[in-house]
């Protein structure tokens, strides 16, 4: 039973404020941690920028991997942690695709008749990391060609977010795929609000168990519309690159598209 955002990786992970606080070792840990991942982005960068000017001088096209990060089982299926397997089905299920067992924990279909695949890890959020870091090494494919969609709290229910490339946001997910690989892939984070607050303003339930939350009756067309939507910049991923999902996507009314 995990939650991705802020928690930790126990039976009963528990909110962000429990992982950003420590001993002054694990700061200097982390700060370690991440001088790692810079150092492991840049080298895997230079290396992937080798490999694709090597496809393309012998015509070769660039393997796509798309992942919508959740957990497994249908305990989950539907809470608002798991949008993006909700979005990997839609995509599949548009392509008429179906799934089946990838060479890692994980399971992954192939998109149309174009070298792109998507995949939904297996491992829950907070280990996603490597079953995404065993595709990307079967698969020869370089980080810079994949798209890691992801749930997030602190964005209003149905607005999307593009980056590039940066940090996890206190998001376990993507510090468990930034430790593998990184941080130079681009993600999609698709917001899920941040729950009901209460008369003082203080919020009913934590944020652990408000991700691990299905959508309430007067949120679920509204959810409806953003897995839409993302699928659709998900496929605007494989077709023309994060730099136009970003001009698209980024900013805007969450009931419109941007």
């Amino acid at each position: 039973m995990e939650a991705g955002h802020r928690r930790g990786s126990d039976a009963r992970p528990r909110d962000h404020a429990e992982g950003r606080r420590g001993s002054d070792a694990g700061s200097h840990r982390r700060r370690g941690d991440r001088d790692a991942g810079r150092a492991r982005s840049h080298q895997e960068g230079q290396e992937g920028r080798s490999r694709r000017r090597e496809k393309r001088e012998r015509g070769e096209e660039e393997v796509k991997l798309i992942v919508g990060l959740g957990n497994p089982g249908s305990k989950y299926r539907g809470t608002r942690h798991n949008v993006g397997f909700d979005v990997i089905d839609e995509v599949a299920r548009r392509a008429a695709v179906t799934f089946e067992s990838a060479p890692a924990d994980a399971l992954m279909a192939r998109w149309r008749d174009r070298d792109t695949i998507v995949a939904k890890p297996l491992t829950f959020v907070n280990n996603s990391g490597q079953a995404i870091g065993e595709l990307l090494r079967y698969f020869k494919i370089d980080a810079a060609d994949l798209l890691v969609i992801v749930d997030e709290a602190q964005l209003p229910l149905g607005k999307l977010r593009a980056r590039a490339r940066g940090s996890a946001g206190g998001h376990n997910g993507l510090k468990s795929v930034i430790a593998h690989l990184g941080d130079d892939f681009a993600r999609l984070r698709l917001g899920v609000g941040r729950g009901p607050e209460g008369p003082e303003g203080k919020a009913r339930r934590d944020l652990a168990d408000h991700v691990l939350s299905r959508f309430d009756a007067d949120e679920r067309a509204e959810a409806d519309r953003m897995i839409t939507r993302s699928a659709d910049a998900a496929e605007m991923f494989i077709t023309s690159g994060i730099a136009a999902v970003m001009n698209q996507y980024n900013g805007g009314d969450p009931a419109t598209t941007e």
